[in-house]
């Protein structure tokens, strides 16, 4: 890779460039997005239909259903990742972000069932909330940002 030398102006249009080569690809795979949305206003809805309608003991259960969102997840991005042309800085860290957000929620998983799953909700809300923060304050996408701070500030007041 050859080093250019560019002028302050320069160097800006070319950040400005790769955050909406970023926002681009966040766009163009925001299936992912729409798809884990969905998925979790479903099991929400189920969980809740368990619980206060059903009176089922184990309604939690409901988030099992959590794993078709990621099954189809998964096959978008593996197919995706083979067409993917160009890779920026950003979308690499978004990358990275919500694999440390998995491996997190994989761990969690772990130590709730051991520990008990009675108060667990909260740490899962925080994390992908987190997560969808740092990736709205990436792309420079405020409904994404907005949306998990009255979300995080909703849930504070549901659980206190």
């Amino acid at each position: 890779m050859q080093k250019q030398n560019l002028s302050p102006r320069q160097s800006i249009d070319l950040i400005q460039s790769m955050i909406s080569k970023t926002k681009n690809t966040v766009a163009d795979g925001s299936v992912f997005f729409l798809l884990l949305g969905w998925v979790v206003f479903i099991v929400c809805i189920v969980q809740y239909i368990l619980k206060n309608v059903v009176h089922y003991q184990h309604h939690y259960y409901a988030w099992f259903i959590i794993f078709i969102g990621i099954a189809g997840s998964v096959y978008n991005g593996v197919k995706k990742s083979k067409t993917t042309i160009v890779k920026t800085y950003i979308s690499e860290g978004i990358e990275q972000l919500w694999l440390g957000v998995a491996i997190s929620f994989i761990a969690l998983a772990f130590i709730f069932a051991k520990i008990g799953h009675e108060h667990c909700f909260p740490f899962y809300i925080m994390l992908y909330s987190i997560g969808y923060f740092i990736t709205g304050r990436l792309i420079h996408f405020s409904p994404l940002v907005w949306g998990t701070l009255v979300h995080g500030y909703w849930q504070y007041f549901q659980h206190t």
